[in-house]
């Protein structure tokens, strides 16, 4: 498995994958100059375990809420590419049915869809969400989960590299992976899925989603969808040394809407949140500020434009998505 990530052919082709939609970036277009070069080299380190990974750059956020995001070098970025592209593949048929984030042919319609069709079969249903769960990855426990699913050695010193930078973003905590990267999100998936295993095997439950750490549970029965829920609240603190915010253990009817993935859902229809709506319009503006300024052209905020409106378009939300575009002239 190393060599075929550390392989010429791969790194080109993680290359490709890196720098997609983005060749006019200034550090893409250095490392693309000399293209032949750093990917020799970087095939060098990696075979003769010379690589280290560099440093990250922090950019604090509010989407709604404050994040902190890390950028990695535009080589790292191609060994991120590179160690997902071979790995994915393989780990991902252990992965459960109904596990819907960073998943090829799965997303956040796909989950939606799935909510809405137990919803019609179910009464009730309980939202769980972890706190900070990003920042709250012991990287002990994945390197350890990491060996369950890998035997690879060679392939574990990598991951363990690429973990072991994320200590740049708080050195005194053995806690946490950085917002941002494409590993990331495939290591907090392979976190999760000893939950996935737990709830499908263990407890025999069938109406179970999960989007990364947003997890939807649904029945007929709120005393043991509650016991459920606590079961599920005592596995991830005493395995994962993961919490769930309070607030959603409370059992609540699925006609009243179920808030998940930035929709209410309802049995027979979907409404867009008003946080994904003001998400929007905030983006609108940014969109047509940038536009304005030269930082933009006009082909990037048509796309942009488009991929908001599909998220739109999958709630009933006609009247809205006119209101907000009525006005929006590019001068």
């Amino acid at each position: 498995m190393f060599e075929k990530i550390a392989s010429i052919e791969n790194l080109y082709e993680a290359t490709r994958n890196a720098v997609r939609s983005k060749r006019d970036r200034e550090d893409i277009a250095e490392f693309l100059l000399n293209l032949e070069s750093n990917i020799e080299n970087l095939n060098q380190d990696l075979c003769s375990h010379n690589y280290k990974h560099g440093k990250y750059k922090l950019f604090h956020i509010i989407d709604p809420k404050p994040r902190i995001i890390s950028k990695a070098s535009i080589r790292d970025r191609v060994v991120h590419h590179a160690v997902h592209d071979v790995i994915y593949p393989m780990i991902d048929n252990s992965f459960i049915y109904d596990s819907y984030s960073c998943r090829i042919g799965k997303g956040t319609h796909r989950a939606i869809k799935r909510a809405q069709k137990w919803s019609r079969t179910y009464k009730y249903a309980v939202h769980l969400d972890i706190v900070q769960y990003f920042n709250s990855i012991d990287r002990s426990v994945l390197k350890t989960l990491l060996t369950k699913c890998i035997k690879d050695e060679d392939v574990l010193w990598l991951l363990n590299e690429i973990i072991d930078s994320s200590s740049q973003i708080d050195k005194y905590r053995e806690c946490g992976l950085p917002l941002g990267n494409l590993t990331s999100q495939f290591f907090a998936n392979i976190y999760l899925n000893e939950l996935d295993q737990f709830v499908k095997h263990s407890l025999s439950i069938k109406p179970y989603i999960r989007y990364m750490d947003d997890i939807l549970l649904l029945g007929d029965d709120k005393k043991v969808l509650l016991k459920i829920a606590f079961s599920i609240k005592d596995f991830v603190k005493e395995n994962l040394a993961l919490d769930f915010h309070e607030k959603g253990f409370q059992p609540f009817p699925v006609k009243r809407g179920i808030a998940f993935l930035g929709f209410r859902i309802y049995p027979f229809y979907r409404k867009v949140l008003p946080k994904g709506i003001n998400r929007f319009r905030n983006r609108l503006k940014k969109l047509k500020r940038d536009y304005e300024n030269g930082s933009i052209p006009a082909e990037k905020v048509t796309q942009s434009i488009q991929s908001s409106i599909a998220f739109l378009d999958f709630g009933n939300t006609e009247k809205v998505k006119k209101e907000l575009l009525r006005d929006y002239v590019l001068c």
